[in-house]
């Protein structure tokens, strides 16, 4: 069983799902494991305890640039690889929390074709280099995608970068694992909920980065490695009907183009089942 929240990316509820303290968003999977660039585990824990206030980075440049040219991005992988002609739906679904674990993703896309199910994350740098190999792919990156993948029971998931300088689509698609997933993720994952549970500390008391914890990163990062692969571009002859309806209007919003589809599906990787829940 699936739950769906029907909360836009970026709302009040959807904020309130991401931030509780008894779920990890998919984005924040890496910081878990000490392998998020820009966020610590403590810093994590402390945000999951209120003792520190979740950054929102509305104002960051970087931030901006990644949300104006998100919907660009989406539009362009759906040209190249999933287009509406070929029988491709799609689905914007806002919150998926996962009914086994303590898990929660915000795909950017899923799209569907009869019996096959695909997912799509797209990220646009604003300053940094599009990566030419999957070796220098983050790794905070890979585990959101590989979360989404697990938790929505997708038969891959597509990660795209795009350098809107050049209008440079590079894309990847990474396989599932269910024992990467179940017996390496998240036995960590709800040690550390449960360190945020129970310890009334202002800083996390867990276990340090010690020769333990690289030894069981190394190992994520491999295991993601092998199930990472690059996605050969095979662009359309038409020109893009997203981007020549986005013209005719004067308007960058093709986010809005999309069409809304509720996936009859049976989903997850745990069990069958879709339960949409309103919020």
């Amino acid at each position: 069983m699936l739950i769906l929240l029907r909360s836009e990316q970026g709302s009040y509820y959807w904020h309130k799902s991401r931030n509780c303290g008894n779920r990890i968003a998919a984005s924040d999977l890496a910081a878990v494991f000490c392998m998020h660039k820009h966020k610590s585990r403590n810093k994590l824990y402390q945000e999951k305890k209120k003792f520190r206030r979740r950054e929102q980075n509305e104002d960051n440049p970087a931030t901006f640039h990644g949300k104006f040219w998100e919907q660009f991005a989406v539009a362009k992988v759906i040209d190249t690889f999933f287009p509406e002609k070929e029988g491709w739906e799609y689905l914007t679904p806002g919150s998926i929390l996962d009914p086994y674990y303590p898990i929660s993703c915000s795909p950017d896309l899923i799209c569907q074709r009869g019996e096959e199910f695909i997912g799509i994350e797209t990220k646009c740098p604003y300053s940094a280099e599009i990566p030419k190999k999957k070796e220098d792919i983050n790794s905070e990156y890979l585990l959101q995608c590989f979360c989404c993948l697990m938790v929505t029971g997708a038969d891959r998931w597509v990660l795209s970068y795009y350098k809107s300088a050049t209008d440079e689509l590079t894309s990847y698609e990474i396989a599932p694992d269910s024992d990467l997933w179940s017996r390496v993720l998240m036995p960590p994952v709800s040690r550390f909920l449960s360190e945020v549970r129970d310890s009334s500390a202002a800083t996390f008391s867990g276990p340090r980065k010690g020769r333990k914890e690289k030894k069981l990163e190394s190992t994520i990062r491999e295991r993601l490695m092998r199930l990472t692969s690059p996605l050969s571009h095979t662009p359309h002859e038409e020109n893009d009907p997203y981007q020549k309806a986005s013209e005719a209007e004067g308007s960058p919003e093709l986010v809005g183009l999309l069409p809304s589809l509720h996936v009859e599906r049976q989903l997850g990787h745990h069990a069958a089942g879709v339960a949409p829940r309103d919020v």
